[in-house]
């Protein structure tokens, strides 16, 4: 009995180097590992609340006066909120692109189709699954 055609397999496409490169370059890393160093990577990206807080009450009371300040405080209050949390969605972009290219860049490299990307992005559901909920919920403290 003859087995499968193994050409007309959508994994044997990419050919027999690409099972190779994957063994040899997309090594299985622990996926805990992953998101350890998207997470590590990006935190040492990002300001912290403290920081981005204190840049946006800077941008905001920059020029004003004393009196203006307390004759507008609650509305300062306000727009110093949504100027951090704004603020803060910019280094949350910036921070997640470094983290992606530093932990995934060098696998991307080896990708030299869209499929290749999806089964890395697929392969890693759950690391960016976890990652991103962590980012949700480091938002809610």
């Amino acid at each position: 009995m003859q087995g499968p055609d193994l050409k007309s397999h959508p994994v044997f496409c990419f050919g027999s180097i690409y099972l190779i490169l994957r063994e040899i370059h997309l090594p299985k890393r622990n996926q805990d590992e992953l998101l350890e160093q998207l997470k590590s990577t990006f935190k040492a990206s990002v300001p912290s609340g403290s920081i981005i807080a204190m840049q946006a009450i800077e941008a905001a009371i920059k020029g004003k006066s004393p009196r203006w300040i307390k004759g507008n405080f609650s509305g300062l209050v306000q727009s110093i909120q949504s100027d951090a949390y704004d603020r803060y969605l910019v280094y949350e972009k910036k921070g997640w692109e470094k983290a992606f290219r530093k932990v995934f860049g060098p696998t991307l490299k080896d990708c030299s189709s869209p499929e290749q990307v999806a089964d890395l992005m697929i392969e890693n559901f759950y690391v960016f699954d976890k990652f991103f909920l962590s980012l949700t919920q480091g938002r809610r403290i």
